[in-house]
């Protein structure tokens, strides 16, 4: 035994030893990593309506004299258009093949508000222009109201309404998405699925809403439309576009809508045009959906109170969507690349930055340190640590794990990890429940199941198992495993069979409150 314990110690100090000249990433990442790792999955959405303006009109009167016609032109019917009007909103990405995940009420289709939005761009591309052709002036803020309540009095009608959505990806992509599943913002769970066409495209993992607790750091990244209005001609530039806005701050409060579902809120800005963005929190998984936020009144009095949908409330709609959450081949790529250069491996870092470019060209982030990974090689800093060929690293690592598994081998072979009379009973692995993926092995003296951590070997946190509630044992001459009901009140299940006594077998399938255990001969 001191031999193989000595041999333990020494492969624990090989493998250390080789793990550190492997890419990993930080078990801490800084904000600013956890940015780059996210960013890419988020993406800009534009909602577009279409119409057409039929105005059945009688001469417009001047706004400055109501008594003298100047729009002679509105005599009879008019059928103007067609006119586009849109906005927009954020998304992220969390499958590989384009599932986008976002805020409900930016892909549901609302008539009422696209119809709004097609009269003001028929008052501002048709009747504006007339007035300033005439008036040799551009209209007032009253002028221009009592315009567009001029053309809803007249009857002015939308008709041949559509709406088409479109998502932007970083990468300076344009897709038209469709709509897979949608609420109803009136109904609560303010969340929408849509797909575009693709593949390999970076995503965001979702994390656990659950365990979210008031005070918790967060991020909120997505596109507010008063900073995406200033791209147009107001003061940045187009290449800003795609972009995103980070606002930091905590979980304010966990709290109920008005129709009883529950939504978390932020002091990070939710603004217009973040509506569908990420919550993030510190780990870099999505724990929520922007929905909605106070608005102006709130900025003007000093606060800033911005309210998300839950993930794990999302999640629901994805699995209606018949979508499950994945990373991809992009996202493996990126994170290495990131955790080499963070190591400051930049030569290793640069290949990989290259291949992620490969796997999804023009990728947000992977040219900006393509840039940076050539600059710091040409002022040599090529790396921390010893350098070590890979190909020359992988041999030694193979070598080393077949020798260590030779050893192991015929260690096994003599039995020398069994003490006298010892024999292997198999063991119990978890399924379902809590304890899923949990391996336990059956030793000599038994396996108890219960609450009672003091007493058992395998604690199932649940309030109908009671604290000693099952025991599986070899029989006395070891040819056999036995489990026992030890609960007076509750059952012990194998195979769905309620059991006093029974003898399991390869492949049997016991049940302890909610947890539920393979039993294999191993």
């Amino acid at each position: 035994m001191k031999k193989i314990k000595k041999l333990c110690i020494l492969v624990t100090i090989l493998l250390g030893y080789f793990s550190s000249f492997a890419p990993a990433q930080p078990r801490v990442l800084s904000q600013q990593q956890m940015v780059e790792l996210v960013t890419p999955a988020v993406v800009f959405i534009e909602f577009f309506y279409k119409g057409y303006v039929y105005y059945k009109g009688q001469r417009f009167g001047s706004m400055r004299d109501p008594g003298q016609p100047f729009f002679e032109a509105f005599f009879g019917t008019v059928k103007a258009g067609p006119f586009e009007e849109g906005k927009g909103a954020s998304g992220f990405i969390i499958h590989p093949d384009g599932y986008i995940l976002t805020a409900g009420h930016c892909v549901q289709d609302y008539p009422e508000e696209g119809s709004m939005l097609i009269l003001y761009a028929f008052l501002r591309d048709y009747i504006l222009p007339s007035f300033v052709q005439q008036a040799g002036r551009m209209p007032d803020e009253k002028e221009v109201q009592n315009l567009f309540k001029k053309i809803i009095s007249e009857g002015a009608q939308v008709i041949d309404l559509t709406k088409e959505i479109y998502v932007r990806t970083g990468n300076w992509s344009a897709y038209k998405a469709d709509v897979l599943v949608v609420s109803e913002f009136k109904k609560g769970k303010d969340i929408g699925v849509i797909k575009i066409p693709g593949k390999n495209f970076p995503t965001l993992p979702l994390g656990d809403s659950d365990t979210v607790k008031e005070g918790d750091e967060l991020i909120v990244i997505g596109y507010p439309g008063i900073v995406q209005d200033l791209t147009s001609g107001r003061g940045l530039s187009v290449v800003s576009l795609l972009i995103p806005t980070i606002t930091k701050g905590i979980v304010s409060a966990v709290k109920l809508d008005f129709t009883g579902t529950p939504v978390i809120q932020t002091d990070a800005t939710i603004a217009g045009g973040n509506s569908g963005g990420p919550a993030v929190n510190t780990k870099g998984e999505a724990i929520g959906v922007c929905s909605w936020g106070a608005g102006q009144v709130a900025h003007r009095e000093g606060g800033s109170y911005g309210m998300f949908v839950p993930i794990n409330q999302a999640k629901v709609f994805v699995s209606q969507a018949a979508v499950t959450p994945q990373s991809g081949l992009t996202d493996q790529i990126y994170r290495t690349a990131l955790s080499l250069f963070w190591e400051g491996k930049f030569e290793k870092a640069l290949q990989e930055f290259k291949r992620v470019e490969e796997f999804y060209p023009r990728h947000p982030t992977a040219q900006k340190y393509i840039l940076e990974c050539n600059e710091r090689i040409a002022r040599g800093e090529t790396g921390k640590g010893f350098a070590i060929p890979s190909s020359l690293l992988t041999a030694i690592v193979v070598v080393v794990v077949l020798a260590v598994l030779l050893v192991l081998y015929l260690l096994l072979k003599k039995g020398a990890f069994l003490k006298a009379g010892q024999k292997e009973f198999g063991l119990l692995v978890g399924q379902e429940g809590p304890l899923a993926g949990n391996r336990f092995p059956i030793e000599k003296s038994g396996l108890r199941i219960g609450r009672d951590a003091s007493r058992c070997r395998i604690v199932v946190a649940d309030d109908i198992v009671s604290r000693e509630h099952a025991l599986v044992e070899p029989s006395p001459d070891g040819k056999t495993i036995r489990i026992k009901n030890l609960s007076a009140t509750n059952p012990t299940y194998v195979n769905d069979r309620a059991i006093t006594e029974a003898e399991l077998k390869e492949g049997d399938m016991v049940r302890v409150g909610k947890a539920v255990f393979l039993y294999k001969k191993e």
